[in-house]
């Protein structure tokens, strides 16, 4: 279900779509996103804009967008696949219902030797690495040496998460040019 709507200025609008999955794909402002299963809410994101998704492991059968101003709109719900988008996310993601515990830092990752960004880790079950430089490279690799050129490339701004299946590996990482910034959210 692909939706293209306007909203007025603390609107609250409801959509009865089954999905596992939702993107905003545009919106000009914040806007706070709740969803529902079964008349209950199950997670809410507040303070988010166009790029912002989620993956659920159980679906969810409805959705309510609130916006504080009036705006534009553009958000796709999917049951069995993801939907692409290039913009990264901006806003502040609560994330609510969530049994365990994230933890996040920033890594410096270089051009010469590959650093190493997790140890292997059995108890893993979310993993988010994002590039937050500007014009390098990162190259992951999650059986050994990072290598230029090998492994996921993830371009400036872009990330890797895993939802259903998380890999317990070591994570290692080697950039195209010194400098570059890796985000790590491990959970």
């Amino acid at each position: 279900m692909f939706i293209k709507t306007k909203v007025s200025a603390g609107e609250v609008k409801e959509f009865r779509e089954v999905g596992k999955f939702f993107r905003l794909m545009e919106s000009e402002r914040e806007v706070t996103v709740i969803y529902y299963a079964r008349g209950s809410e199950i997670a809410r994101a507040e303070g988010v804009k166009g790029g912002y998704a989620e993956i659920f492991a159980d679906e969810f059968d409805g959705i309510k967008i609130i916006s504080n101003t009036g705006q534009n709109l553009q958000f796709v719900i999917r049951n069995a696949s993801n939907v692409a988008y290039d913009t990264p996310p901006v806003g502040n993601v609560n994330v609510v219902n969530n049994n365990g515990v994230f933890s996040q830092f920033v890594e410096t990752v270089n051009s010469e030797e590959d650093v190493q960004l997790l140890p292997e880790n059995e108890s893993r079950h979310y993993l988010l690495i994002q590039n937050l430089s500007v014009s390098q490279t990162i190259y992951l690799s999650f059986s050994g040496v990072a290598v230029d050129g090998a492994g996921v490339k993830l371009y400036p701004g872009g990330s890797f998460s895993t939802d259903s299946f998380c890999t317990s590996n070591e994570v290692r990482a080697l950039a195209d040019a010194d400098g570059a910034s890796a985000l790590v959210i491990e959970g």
